[in-house]
């Protein structure tokens, strides 16, 4: 998604920091499919936790947070 859409969305419990993120292709399947817009907050995540996380690169990514070492394991965790 570009930084900059025509979508307009409402979410009523938003907050101003909140941001949100279309879906695009399969990775966040079957949570998050094509297309849909989820809202993201910043928070420190719990172990267990679906998170979206911006890379160094500018890579988003879709990931399940592990607590031991703060990694990230694979979606399929």
């Amino acid at each position: 998604m570009d930084n900059y859409s025509d979508d307009v969305v409402y979410f009523p419990n938003a907050k101003d920091t909140d941001f949100a993120i279309k879906i695009t292709g399969d990775s966040m399947s079957p949570w998050y499919p094509a297309g849909n817009i989820v809202l993201c907050r910043s928070i420190f995540p719990t172990h267990g936790k679906r998170v979206v996380v911006q890379m160094t690169d500018g890579t988003v990514l879709f990931k399940v947070f592990a607590q031991k070492d703060n990694k990230l394991l694979p979606d399929e965790y």
